[in-house]
């Protein structure tokens, strides 16, 4: 089993903006310097509380500051992108990264950041289908002739290559360092996902969303085996991703203390978004067993969906998951923002050196 951070990345939106980023960029660090394999961070333009509009931004300046973890978007939401322009970033990204940069991918996004680009949520269904258009353009851009006229023709996206301009050397040129393409993770939050689907057949990386219940993630595999069947294909569990809320002390008692600071107002935030989850018909990825914020429920999920305690108790909960799900090869962690950033890092160091050995029999 390999580490990595999923960073939403959640930030406390008083926390000026560039002390929030550094933030991350110091957990990245660290990250690299502790041996996790990888790091993903999201998109959103409307969410104060995940507050990276651009994650290329940020992993751009992580590349100069790491050595050797690799970076991926978590996720390019692709409905709300046009793809020559999504292709041509990414691309540019994949050169730069030369050879550690994953792409990650979502057919779906939050209504509210659907809006603000002017796309149509009232089906979400058609956001789905304009989203794996925007997919299918990009990798037809990819994979085109430099030299041939190109042209894509779809419901939501009409691409010709500038021909009128050749003459002046105008063509799409810009492939990805990596071939055909960056490696391609595919996030989902629905038990009978679609999406996930995909990654079978393609052979690209699943990743289970983070906010799921533990019950709801062992069928994703079914979903993902499928997949890979229609295909041809047999599906390897050492691709899977799976992205949990996890928090470790040195002891069982400073792990529930300490972790109402670091997950308890992230926690909130995300019981906030609820009614506008069921809208994107995410509702299960914020489907909680309690109803309500009060503490009682924050105790429910730190016994029953995150994992929390001291190193052992940590390291029992991933193998109950594991054995839950059938197996999977990498622990996606959750990064939060408490004032206090050591809790942070010091989950962190604590998940590496002392969680991790404890699992080192699980494949």
């Amino acid at each position: 089993m390999q580490l990595g951070l999923f960073q939403m990345p959640f930030h406390m939106p008083y926390r000026p903006l560039i002390e929030s980023w550094q933030r991350d960029l110091d957990l990245i660090i660290l990250a690299d310097k502790l041996g996790y394999h990888e790091a993903w961070i999201g998109e959103h333009t409307t969410l104060p509380w995940e507050n990276v509009p651009c994650p290329e931004l940020l992993i751009s300046q992580a590349l100069v500051l790491t050595k050797k973890i690799k970076l991926g978007t978590g996720v390019s939401q692709l409905p709300i992108h046009h793809p020559v322009d999504l292709a041509h970033r990414i691309a540019m990204l994949d050169h730069m990264a030369q050879g550690r940069f994953y792409w990650g991918i979502g057919v779906r996004s939050m209504p509210s950041d659907l809006e603000i680009f002017g796309v149509d949520t009232s089906d979400m269904n058609k956001v789905r289908d304009r989203g794996q258009e925007c997919l299918e353009a990009i990798l037809s851009i990819w994979s085109s002739d430099e030299d041939t006229p190109f042209e894509f023709k779809g419901k939501y996206y009409d691409i010709k290559s500038p021909e009128n301009y050749r003459s002046q050397g105008a063509k799409i040129w810009l492939k990805p360092f990596q071939t055909p393409h960056p490696p391609i993770g595919v996030a989902s939050n629905s038990p009978g996902s679609e999406t996930l689907s995909i990654a079978g057949k393609k052979g690209w990386m699943p990743m289970s969303g983070s906010t799921m219940l533990p019950k709801d993630i062992q069928p994703q595999w079914n979903v993902i085996e499928k997949g890979a069947e229609s295909a041809n294909r047999k599906a390897n569990r050492s691709d899977w991703r799976i992205a949990r809320h996890v928090y470790v002390s040195d002891t069982s008692g400073n792990a529930r203390r300490e972790v109402l600071e670091v997950f308890g107002k992230g926690y909130d935030y995300l019981n906030q978004f609820k009614e506008e989850a069921k809208k994107s018909d995410l509702a299960p990825a914020v489907d909680r067993e309690s109803k309500d914020n009060s503490g009682s429920s924050l105790e429910k999920m730190i016994d029953d969906v995150w994992i929390v305690g001291d190193a052992d108790e940590c390291a029992d909960k991933i193998r109950d998951l594991y054995n839950l799900v059938g197996g999977f090869g990498h622990l996606l962690t959750v990064t939060y923002d408490p004032d206090d950033h050591n809790l942070q890092k010091n989950s962190l160091e604590l998940l590496a050196n002392e969680v991790l050995p404890k699992l080192s029999d699980l494949k």
